[in-house]
């Protein structure tokens, strides 16, 4: 099938120019590109950011495979399709200056790190500290801390463990 032919049949299937806006449903997500149907006709590497290079410096919303999206064609081709809204967004990744925050709705966990330190590992940092802390008293230094409060770290500890995830 050639082009033209690839061109006239999306005219059919979406009764419009290739260049307005698609209707089209996704069936695959990978890093910066997704799978989708528009009636029949299935198409690869649609593009979820204007560009796919090395730029650490980016914001990219993964959708739900199974949900609709809108396409936009830059220049009325196949080759240039990109998604321009999402109805159910899955994933959600921001990347700047070393700074990366990524919201993951399918297991429910964040990540949030820069360069030189992730929150998880901060948190679990945080949370073997205390479990450990020792004062210095009168007599010396004082034993680990006592069950209730190693039981509320603990508690402490699981409710991040289900929030945040490591990098």
């Amino acid at each position: 099938m050639d082009f033209v032919e690839v061109k006239r049949l999306i005219r059919e299937i979406v009764g419009a120019v290739p260049n307005l806006p698609i209707q089209a449903v996704v069936t695959k997500v990978e890093n910066f590109t997704i799978s989708a149907k528009i009636g029949e006709l299935e198409i690869d590497n649609i593009l979820l950011k204007t560009q796919v290079e090395n730029n650490d410096n980016f914001m990219v919303q993964r959708p739900k495979v199974g949900s609709p999206v809108t396409l936009l064609s830059v220049d009325g081709t196949l080759n240039s399709l990109q998604v321009v809204k999402i109805n159910e967004v899955e994933e959600f990744e921001y990347h700047h200056n070393g700074l990366t925050v990524k919201l993951d709705g399918k297991d429910g966990k964040l990540i949030v790190k820069n360069n030189e330190v992730n929150l998880y590992q901060l948190m679990t940092d945080l949370a073997t500290i205390v479990k450990q802390l020792k004062v210095y008293t009168a007599v010396g230094p004082s034993g680990t801390p006592l069950p209730d409060t190693i039981a509320r770290v603990e508690l402490f500890e699981k409710d991040f463990k289900q929030l945040l995830k490591p990098s």
